[in-house]
């Protein structure tokens, strides 16, 4: 079922992350971001859309913990 495939491959969208507000996601779907995994494969992903410093260490190290990076 998709929740075991969610868990098995750590597919979790990064919508599901507390530090992320409404209009960093708006700016992160329309750089075709999806996953917390592009969050900590890339963490430029943030900094192209204007996050840095201490709020994008936070939302990096929520989306490894969601990612068990």
């Amino acid at each position: 079922n998709l929740h075991h495939i969610i868990e098995e491959f750590a597919l979790y969208p990064f919508t599901i992350l507390a530090s992320v507000d409404g209009q960093t996601r708006r700016n992160l779907f329309q750089n075709g971001v999806i996953l917390c995994r592009d969050l900590v494969r890339y963490p430029g992903h943030l900094e192209d859309v204007g996050v840095k410093g201490v709020k994008a260490d936070k939302i990096i190290n929520e989306a490894r913990m969601m990612c068990k990076i």
